[in-house]
Parts: structure tokens; sequence; C-alpha cells
């Protein structure tokens, strides 16, 4: 609400209660559920290589190179991640044929919709 209050003019601020949200009945089965999982959700360990800071590293081993006037470590090459292209219309193409097939239409039978006629002046 602070935020609010100091982007609008003084004639605009409203009553924060007016965005208090209402009052919550949760039944004790809720309040269990959500107890347990955030217990299976919680890790009490935080080592490993997927806590690792690598931008830490690389930026720490930057600036020893340049304080020991050496040279700056080579940053490593992305691994080439083969990507497929896909041609959206075509793909909405097969699901609408799809779709017509499963509920036993043939794309020929449909025509297409009328194109629409411009508006008199």
């Amino acid at each position: 609400m602070i935020a609010l209050h100091t982007l609008l003019w003084p004639d605009e601020i409203r009553d924060p209660a007016q965005v208090t949200p209402g009052p919550v009945h949760l039944e004790p089965g809720e309040i269990d559920e959500a107890m347990t999982l955030v217990e299976v959700m919680s890790r009490d360990n935080v080592d490993g290589p997927e806590f690792t800071d690598h931008y830490t590293q690389a930026l720490r081993e930057v600036v020893e190179a340049k304080q020991e006037h050496r040279r700056l470590p080579q940053a490593p090459h992305p691994a080439a991640q083969p990507g497929q292209l896909v041609d959206l219309m075509a793909a909405l193409q097969q699901s609408v044929d799809k779709a017509r097939t499963a509920r036993g239409h043939n794309s020929a039978d449909v025509s297409s919709p009328p194109k629409k006629q411009p508006l008199p002046r």
C-alpha cells in the first residue's frame, strides 16, 4: 500500500481495508496436507552440483586472472542444441484434420467459410 500511496494523487488514494482479503476458513485436513507438502519439498542438504554458483566461480577466475596479469579464461562454448523448427500453421492444420477425422468428417467435405463482404459506404 505504501507504493500505491506514493504513486497516486492524494485524491485517488483508497482505504487499504478495501484490498484486504476476506477471512479464510481452512479445514484441519487442508493444513495437514500443506504441512506434508512443505516437508516433502524441503531439503536439509543444499550441497551438490545443482546448487553450485557457476557464475560466481567464473567471475572469481576472471578477477584473479586480472590481478595476476594472466590471460583471461575462455568462456565455455555452449553445447549445440539440436532444434527442430515447427511450422505452426501445418501443426494447426494437422490438429484440425485429426479432430475432423475423429468426429467422422472428411476434410474435403468441409468447405471454407465465405469471405466477408465489405460494408456498404
